[in-house]
């Protein structure tokens, strides 16, 4: 399978560094698939947001749960996130955030992502 479109179908191993970083709709966001399970289409990914760039504020009808890397972010909500911080949001909760530094992120989805 190609870098970024990894299915779990067993056992993998990723090592991040061999997969490209990919484009998402949002301007000075990218993201690295790790997995994917074909079933249900849950999926593992690293999230990087540039300084001074925003994921405007959506929704999913599934589980997101984030584990902030490093860097620091503010959510929709004003709270600010910093590396170390593990937040859960339940299905169809509105968030977003903006990157008051350079942020990645480790996130997982319990079904197949759909933005709302």
């Amino acid at each position: 399978m190609s870098p970024g479109k990894v299915s779990w179908m067993g056992r993998i191993t990723v090592n991040e560094k061999s997969l490209e970083w990919e484009g998402t709709r949002w301007k000075g966001c990218l993201k690295k698939t790790l997995g994917v399970v074909p079933d249900t289409g849950a999926t593992a990914q690293l999230f990087k947001i540039e300084a001074g760039c925003a994921v405007e504020t959506h929704k999913h009808p599934c589980a997101q749960q984030i584990y902030i890397i490093s860097g620091k972010a503010e959510t929709s909500e004003g709270e600010v996130l910093t590396a170390g911080t593990y937040v859960f949001l339940p299905p169809g909760e509105e968030h977003g955030f903006r990157a008051m530094e350079e942020c990645l992120f480790f996130e997982s989805f319990e079904a197949m992502i759909r933005v709302e």
